[in-house]
């Protein structure tokens, strides 16, 4: 069997004559291609016909051409069986590594056997560099591994050269077209290695870096040229589109329609030109297009529920969906070549279908599905209040008296009052804007309570602030009195409800479809009206999490732990901070614990800050909505929740929002479910802007604190 090398050759020294002379010692046969080298080369490749035949390319046509030049030469020339080595004319493929790959390409006909290095010693850095992103590109792009993708030395039987002879390319994106290409036929690619050797700092290569980067790329690149050409159609049309219907649905399915034809058109014929039959071609792409589509419907619609802008979801969805797109269209839709090699990569395209089911699947049982503990949970552990009759009749008297005292000044200094506290300098600025009764708003209170309307007001801890809700801002009934205030505080508005209880028995909770169980949500307005509550916030939105105690209205619902920090709410009206792993539940309830919360942290206790500039829950933004409560002495609450991620409110940080509560006076505060969820519902409204999608709307969540 003949062992033929084929050496391609630009501008060589002296070492192209002694591999020559090394192999032809061998008894190999050697093919030398002068790729349009200047006439000063000529004796070398004159010295080198001793040993070689040489063939002569007038210009130079690039390393592809050379070697496809020589390959067609071999192809007409000899007879088979014989294999070819393909090696640099630079002497960095010693002659033991020649003979060590084609003795591995005798033996597996079949198969491209690549001569690879460890790229072990002294290695130029863009050589190591360039190897290693090939490398990873590659991988990326086709599902297969190969070590070094740049190596030169190259062997392979005369089965394969009439397929290496239909190989684009014509610098050294050929060598690289070739690991691209011969896969898609169902050859398969051995490695073997060899030594590491270059020659100073590898100035003997005449690949440029740039140039020839890109032809290597052109396909990968081309991909991503199409993607984004189509990415910004989708993208542009579906920030008009949902503008326009309000809808993310609509908006991201006729974006991805239009923006769909485009990418086919361009994948076909620009990127894979492919010459496959275009009806088959589209309905592959079709049935692709379709499922991407869910999957990126679904992962939109989930990321905008957790929070985050409807843009900001939008290019996560469409970077997680890339890769998978790419090496479905490459290697199937588009693919060259026989068909039977669909099989090789079946595995990794079932492999990627069962992750993506699988993590579909964990996604909707985390954030979506809704599983039912206890469907009647409305039941109140009203035995704890049992001995607090005599202590809860003072309230309505000390009410009146408070609200007659304060109706005479507020007529006597009206204007007095609200010229102070629009040039306060405390650093909390009054809004002007009104707010009109909302799609939640309810006609009246409850029969027994008395609303009052007040105007400016300066609340007890000397922090100015103005009303833009236009309702009553004071519903008072024997049972409880609350005052809703609205402040402007580091570029965002915030809302206090302060609330007096003649007991912490009108602090309750409740469920979202009376229903205790895992993502069973509603609105916070929808839980509040069902409730018939005054005041309403969102709580912990507990049904996200498998751990943590949930213990409301006195009863256990949850006594698994979590290892964090929980709120507990006594039935005397006062607030403490504790960790779960210091009691359990029941302990917790048999201590007078009315309501437990789990989300946190703790913003404030003894009236000191406990979290510092660079608190954050999980991996939030450092300004969002938020919301809080706080307790400023026994029975005496304060609700607090604010905007974030509109234009008119940035949103608060974990510190910005304990120092506001300090300066309301709390002597305990805790962080309950921010974000999207953050929602204040006050005698009939949604006092708030709830921003969930990048739009204001109510996000539905699991529970709620209301009077």
């Amino acid at each position: 069997m003949n062992r033929i090398a084929l050496i391609p050759a630009y501008m060589p020294d002296e070492k192209m004559i002694d591999v020559s002379k090394g192999l032809y010692q061998e008894g190999f046969e050697i093919i030398i291609v002068n790729d349009g080298s200047p006439e000063t080369f000529n004796k070398a490749f004159s010295d080198a016909s001793r040993y070689a035949r040489i063939l002569v390319h007038n210009e130079n046509k690039g390393k592809g051409e050379a070697l496809k030049t020589g390959l067609e030469y071999i192809h007409n020339t000899y007879h088979a069986p014989y294999t070819v080595v393909n090696a640099d004319a630079d002497g960095q493929h010693r002659l033991e590594d020649i003979i060590k790959v084609i003795s591995v390409a005798e033996t597996n006909r079949s198969c491209l056997v690549l001569g690879s290095r460890k790229m072990e010693g002294k290695v130029p850095f863009k050589s190591r560099a360039g190897n290693a992103i090939t490398r990873f590109v590659y991988r990326l792009t086709t599902g297969n591994i190969v070590y070094d993708t740049q190596t030169g030395l190259r062997a392979y039987s005369d089965k394969l050269v009439p397929e290496l002879l239909q190989i684009s390319g014509s610098r050294y994106e050929y060598e690289m077209n070739m690991l691209m290409e011969l896969p898609k036929q169902g050859i398969e690619i051995k490695e073997e290695w060899i030594n590491t050797v270059y020659i100073g700092k590898n100035e003997s290569s005449h690949f440029d870096p740039i140039k020839d980067s890109i032809k290597i790329y052109r396909e990968i690149l081309s991909f991503c040229a199409s993607s984004l050409i189509s990415f910004l159609v989708d993208y542009g049309l579906f920030c008009l589109i949902s503008a326009a219907s309000g809808s993310l649905i609509v908006a991201n399915i006729l974006a991805r329609i239009i923006s769909g034809t485009l990418n086919f058109s361009l994948n076909r014929k620009v990127v894979f030109k492919s010459q496959k039959d275009i009806t088959t071609s589209a309905i592959k792409y079709s049935i692709l297009a379709v499922a991407i589509l869910i999957l990126n419907t679904f992962i939109l619609e989930l990321l905008a529920g957790m929070g985050l802008t409807a843009y900001a979801a939008k290019i996560i969805t469409e970077l997680t969906l890339f890769v998978l797109s790419y090496f479905i269209q490459h290697s199937y839709i588009f693919k060259k070549g026989r068909q039977d090699h669909m099989k090789k990569h079946l595995w990794a395209i079932c492999s990627a279908f069962v992750l993506i089911a699988f993590t579909t699947y964990i996604s909707l049982d985390t954030f979506v599905i809704s599983k039912s503990y206890n469907s009647n949970a409305t039941e109140i552990n009203t035995s704890m209040f049992a001995d607090q009759t005599d202590s809860t009749t003072q309230l309505t008297g000390a009410i009146d008296n408070t609200q007659s005292e304060s109706t005479e000044s507020e007529v006597a200094n009206a204007t007095e009052n609200t010229t102070s506290n629009s040039s306060s300098g405390s650093g909390l600025s009054g809004s002007n804007k009104s707010r009109s009764r909302g799609k939640h708003s309810r006609k009246s209170t409850s029969d027994d309570a008395t609303v009052t309307s007040s105007g400016t007001t300066e609340s007890s801890s000397g922090i100015d602030a103005s009303e833009s809700y236009s309702g009553e801002n004071t519903v008072s009934s024997d049972n409880y009195n609350i005052t809703l205030t609205e402040y402007y505080q580091n570029g965002t508005k915030i809302y206090v409800a302060d609330v007096t209880l003649s007991s912490a028995q009108y602090l309750k909770t409740a469920f979202a479809n009376d229903t205790y169980g895992k993502n069973v949500t509603a609105t916070t307005s929808t839980i509040a009206e069902d409730n018939n509550a005054v005041l309403a916030i969102n709580g912990d939105y507990y049904g996200v999490q498998e751990n943590g105690y949930v213990i409301r209205n006195g009863i256990v619902y949850r006594d698994s732990a979590s290892g964090s920090d929980i709120l507990c709410i006594y039935a005397d009206g006062t607030m403490e901070v504790l960790s779960d792993s210091e009691y359990s539940a029941q302990e917790l309830v048999s201590m007078g614990v009315w309501q437990a919360f789990s989300f946190g942290p703790a913003l404030v206790e003894d009236n000191s800050v406990t979290v510092d500039e660079n608190d954050e829950v999980a991996k939030a933004k450092a300004s969002n909505p938020r919301t809080a409560i706080g307790v400023i002495d026994a029975n005496h609450f304060v609700f607090v929740v604010s905007d974030g991620r509109t234009s008119e409110s940035e949103g608060l940080s974990l510190y910005e929002l304990a120092t506001f509560m300090k300066e309301l006076g709390v002597e305990t505060a805790y962080n309950l479910d921010g974000g999207g969820s953050s929602t204040m519902y006050f005698n009939g409204y949604v006092v708030n802007n709830p921003t969930t999608g990048g739009s204001i709307r109510e996000r539905s969540v699991s529970d709620i604190v209301y009077i």
